[in-house]
């Protein structure tokens, strides 16, 4: 528990996604993914779509956790090897080779490779020189959790860290080059995702506001960094966008409608 901060909690990252599959609480993700496909989300919810747990989506965890965590907090979940090396070449066997397989069957912590591990710790280096990056993460509290009833719904929010001393959520994203960052914010709905992730904490927490903040950092050379703060104008557009589909959740519930979005005849027109 945080001094100040009771409702922020830790609860196991299995665990909370496992309740957003089951319905049992929003997350800004499932949201999201309201507001694009309604049947899409009502399959998610059905069990229709699998959850893939992805080499990418595993290296991304990883790195969350070194970058904001630390090698110390990274050390309890995760193991750095080269893994098993085949004595006929003297490198490594493939990940898909049984030899691989057999090895990693025997270990009792995740396995991240050495090529792999060297590409997070430029990542996390990167992260930590950029001077605000460093301001916002540090005394952070890693991937708290957050609950409480937002609009009547059940909601949950897992921030990536919060900083207690500064008032201040940020999110760690990742990217393939900074200069078209901001055009990503839209297309994924980034302000949707903090303006609930604001939202939730002042609901919890009687009233206190905190600033939200995105950390992006290159996946390739320069590597570089870049921090962005969210304005009051658009996160008040974000929630407004949230809180419409919230009602719509509701009344697709109701009626037990899920539609697709694109039920209507649309014109395709040429282009200036």
């Amino acid at each position: 528990m945080i001094e100040g901060y009771p409702f922020i909690e830790n609860i196991p990252f299995d665990i909370y996604l496992e309740d957003a599959y089951q319905g049992q609480y929003l997350s800004s993700h499932f949201l999201s993914d309201f507001r694009t496909c309604p049947l899409l989300y009502r399959q998610k919810l059905n069990g229709d779509v699998q959850i893939e747990d992805t080499a990418a989506f595993q290296i991304g965890r990883a790195t969350h956790s070194l970058v904001l965590g630390g090698q110390e907090l990274f050390d309890e979940e995760y193991l750095v090897s080269t893994g098993p090396i085949n004595p006929k070449t003297g490198e490594p066997f493939g990940k898909q080779t049984k030899a691989y397989k057999d090895w990693a069957a025997t270990q009792t912590k995740k396995i991240i490779l050495t090529n792999e591990f060297d590409f997070m710790q430029k990542l996390q280096a990167s992260v930590w020189n950029h001077p605000k990056a460093a301001e916002l993460l540090d005394g952070c509290v890693c991937e708290g959790t957050i609950r409480c009833d937002y609009m009547g719904e059940k909601a949950q929010i897992r921030m990536d860290a919060f900083n207690p001393a500064l008032k201040a959520i940020a999110d760690l994203k990742t990217c393939d080059n900074l200069d078209y960052f901001k055009n990503d914010c839209f297309r994924y709905g980034y302000a949707e995702q903090m303006a609930f992730y604001q939202e939730v904490f002042s609901l919890a927490s009687g009233g206190v506001r905190p600033s939200v903040w995105l950390i992006a950092v290159e996946k390739r050379l320069p590597y570089r960094c870049g921090v962005w703060q969210i304005s009051d104008a658009l996160l008040q557009q974000a929630k407004a966008n949230n809180e419409r589909g919230i009602e719509e959740l509701k009344a697709c519930r109701a009626q037990n409608v899920w539609p697709t979005r694109y039920e209507d005849v649309r014109t395709l027109e040429k282009s200036e």
